[in-house]
């Protein structure tokens, strides 16, 4: 389902997942994030990937919302709604979350309107900032 979500969003070029990736830091001993799958007659139509943040402005805990996907055949049929009320709940009984951020490609409209009929405000003061390989080892390097 991940590499569907890369496909529909157009990121095969960088894409680096592997299911050793998924396992280790979502299944191991020290968990680096949560999933959700949505099943609909046994079979996997969804899922999400999910992290605790702390908001230091807001003086909460919140909950980053990494992915999000719905195969195309169980779109517009309350899968996305039911995740996200998911992860809404299991964040707030975990780690009392109070909020839940994400980000969205300004090209994905569709997913834009979506957001936003659920409540999401999109931004326009933040613009998401990536540091990465070679220039992420060397800010490693520098300490």
């Amino acid at each position: 389902m991940l590499y569907k979500l890369v496909i529909d969003i157009g990121d095969t070029d960088v894409y680096r997942g592997s299911q050793e990736a998924i396992a280790q830091y979502g299944f191991g001993p020290e968990k680096r994030f949560h999933c959700a799958i949505a099943e609909s007659d046994e079979t996997a139509v969804g899922f999400t990937i999910y992290f605790p943040t702390f908001s230091t402005t807001r003086g909460e805990p919140g909950v980053y919302l990494q992915d999000l996907w719905v195969d195309k055949p169980a779109r517009e049929k309350g899968v996305a709604n039911k995740l996200l009320q998911y992860v809404s709940r299991a964040s707030s009984e975990q780690w009392n979350a109070t909020h839940m951020t994400l980000s969205v490609y300004n090209d994905n409209i569709k997913a834009v309107k979506y957001y936003q009929s659920m409540g999401f405000k999109i931004g326009e003061r933040e613009r998401y900032a990536a540091l990465d390989g070679a220039s992420f080892q060397g800010l490693v390097g520098r300490c």
